[in-house]
């Protein structure tokens, strides 16, 4: 009966065993490596440029580069039976460049029952232990190194008369783990192997919790570009990516980052600036031209020009002087016609309140003053001049719109003054206007 248990036995007999080393351009070298004997091995590479290290048991180190050669330091895992490491070199982009299986051999010793003091070996893969003498009690203890992939071995025992006795022994080792899954940027690679490390003739299929991929395969090797199904996500996005052959399966994650979307900027109202704040000018010079009608006789053009001065915020004190002439047909006391001729300067003051809005000004204003009137009479029987000063009231509502350096004018006003020589009767009336104020 054989029993095995995976120990750190003292004594120990190794299977020699070559480097192992990649085909690939990087030409990668491991060490022979002993679970329970060594704690870490060297992998070196030829490479130049930066190189992405991942593994599928252990750890792997960032490497250290001299020249165009880089090393990394690979931390074996801390069980103790057979396994194998596979150890992947990837670019920037997550692209495979190349890799290597690296075999874990475990210990054990292993209890053989034999006939006593008989001389027993174990034959491990091909690999013979040196003979070691059972006790008397027919109890032989044969210290191994067992490579992954090995499940049993084959005892040896010669006894003391020369009979041997040979026997195929379980050594109960679990799975060996061959499938490596790598992510890196939005790019994973999965490599499977034999339990030796041999490539399988079929690729491991991969799935990704979300987002879609298309993989491209090659014997034992499958590669794939995760690309997103929420383009629209505000944030990123983690994948979690399982690579599957047969019964074995491993895994790893990725990160597709998203660009935050634009900030989108409320619709452009173009609003018309205010418009510049107009300095409180003290005087203002205003001109002005329009009609004057008496809703009688007279209807004629007007023209006026009046300076104004500013007394307060909302006050206006203005004098204007304004004019116009017509001719009037009239008839005498006796009945007789007349053509006549009236010509009229009203000179008046006035106080006008003031009222902002936006761009344009509203006012209301009276006042009053003095209105000469000249009257030219042409009859049958002669002709006659007679020139009068009277009184004049006057009141008048505007609004002037800020336009270049001044602003424009519309006012509707009444004159009042009345005259009593050859043309008799008022000379005055409403005056619709408009006209051009410039601040002095």
């Amino acid at each position: 009966m054989t029993r095995v248990a995976f120990l750190a036995a003292l004594a120990v007999a190794r299977i020699a065993h070559a480097d192992t080393r990649s085909s690939g351009p990087l030409a990668i070298t491991a060490p022979d490596a002993v679970l329970g004997r060594d704690t870490s091995i060297e992998l070196t590479a030829r490479a130049r440029g930066l190189v992405h290290w991942v593994t599928s048991t252990g750890e792997v180190s960032s490497p250290t580069i001299e020249g165009d050669i880089q090393r990394v330091t690979l931390t074996l895992p801390a069980a103790k039976y057979p396994q194998l490491a596979i150890v992947a070199a990837l670019d920037d982009t997550g692209v495979l460049v190349d890799w290597v299986a690296v075999p874990l051999a475990g210990r054990a010793t292993i209890k053989v029952d034999t006939s006593p003091n008989a001389d027993v070996v174990v034959d491990v893969a091909g690999a013979r232990t040196e003979p070691v003498r059972a006790s008397a009690a027919g109890i032989a203890e044969v210290s191994i190194v067992v490579p992954p992939g090995i499940t049993t071995v084959r005892t040896i025992a010669t006894t003391r008369r020369g009979t041997t006795l040979e026997k195929q022994q379980p050594l109960g080792v679990p799975p060996v783990k061959s499938v490596l899954a790598a992510c890196l940027a939005d790019r994973v690679v999965a490599i499977a192997t034999t339990s030796t490390g041999v490539p399988l003739d079929v690729a491991p299929a991969i799935t990704a919790s979300t987002g879609a991929l298309a993989p491209t395969t090659a014997n034992g090797i499958a590669s794939a570009i995760i690309t997103s199904t929420h383009r629209e996500a505000a944030s990123d996005e983690h994948v979690a990516i399982t690579a599957t052959v047969a019964d074995q399966q491993a895994s790893c994650e990725l990160t597709l980052h998203h660009e935050p979307p634009p900030l989108r900027s409320p619709p452009r109202v173009d609003v018309a600036p205010p418009p510049p704040a107009r300095p409180d000018a003290r005087f203002e010079l205003v001109s002005r031209v329009g009609v004057l009608t008496n809703l009688g006789r007279i209807t004629t053009p007007y023209a006026s020009v009046s300076l104004g001065v500013r007394v307060s915020r909302h006050l206006v004190v203005d004098a204007s002087v304004g004019g116009y002439t017509s001719r009037v047909d009239a008839m005498t006391e006796t009945g007789e016609p007349v053509d006549g001729r009236l010509t009229a300067l009203p000179t008046l003051v006035r106080l006008a309140y003031r009222r902002p809005f936006g761009a344009a000004q509203l006012w209301l204003g009276a006042g009053g003053g003095i209105a000469t009137a000249t009257s030219r009479v042409q009859s049958p029987l002669g002709s006659s001049r007679a020139t009068s000063v009277v009184p004049a009231a006057t009141a008048a509502a505007g609004i002037a719109l800020h336009l270049g350096p001044g602003a424009v004018a519309a006012e509707v006003g009444y004159v009042h003054a009345t005259v009593h020589e050859a043309l008799s009767g008022r000379v005055g009336g409403v005056v619709t206007s408009v006209g051009f104020a410039v601040d002095l």
